[in-house]
């Protein structure tokens, strides 16, 4: 028979889990299971030490664990083009007239070791929202999804908002843009003049009673 004593970790990434109340025997031929979970709260390898009490003498193991972040790499697709975008970048999804829908896409990529989940997409702001947007689901390694990113309009100016993939987040901004008018004027045989709203017309001398 033999008999743990105690337990003890050296290490605040790991824990002991599922081992009862101490002393506690083993009967011959019998074992004792207990685990210990790796809970690391920096990146980088972390390492610890269990310390177990069997037979009067302690018995102590290394224990060594690579953490990690995770991370997912971004591309925004417009129709200007294709480009990288970072965590706290501002999305510009450009100019547009009022009450017209703008639309690009975005890929995400599992740049992790290994399959991690998907968090939950969603935008924030009057006017934008996700399309396609694929869920929670696991991602392997390497894998890529996307989803639609859509801003409607409602005024003249600067609209933003916020786009968030877990704890990802991204600026968005929109200007809505008002016709473009642009004005000019003609007096005898002159050439066309550029006018400006609340600018001037000249007119060339006329003799009194005539028509210019």
């Amino acid at each position: 028979a033999g008999e743990v004593t105690s337990a003890a970790m050296a290490s605040e990434d790991f824990q002991i889990t599922g081992l009862g109340l101490l002393p506690t025997s083993i009967p011959p031929g019998a074992e004792i299971r207990f685990g210990v979970r790796f809970q690391p709260r920096v990146e980088g390898v972390r390492s610890g030490r269990l310390s177990l009490g069997l037979l009067g003498l302690n018995t102590d193991f290394n224990l060594t664990g690579d953490a990690f972040q995770t991370r997912f790499g971004y591309e925004l697709i417009q129709s200007s083009g294709v480009s990288e975008i970072s965590p706290g970048n501002t999305i510009n999804l450009g100019e547009v007239l009022p009450g017209e829908l703008v639309t690009a896409q975005v890929l995400v990529k599992n740049i992790n070791p290994i399959t991690v989940p998907l968090p939950v997409i969603a935008a924030f702001g009057s006017g934008f929202a996700v399309s396609e947007n694929p869920g929670v689901r696991n991602l392997r390694s390497g894998e890529v999804v996307s989803f639609g990113l859509n801003a409607l309009t409602t005024q003249i100016g600067v609209q933003r908002g916020r786009l968030r993939v877990g704890d990802d987040a991204f600026d968005l901004l929109v200007t809505g843009s008002g016709a473009q008018l642009r004005f000019s004027y003609t007096t005898g045989n002159s050439g066309s003049v550029a006018l400006s709203p609340n600018g001037s017309i000249f007119f060339p001398p006329t003799r009194i009673g005539a028509v210019e």
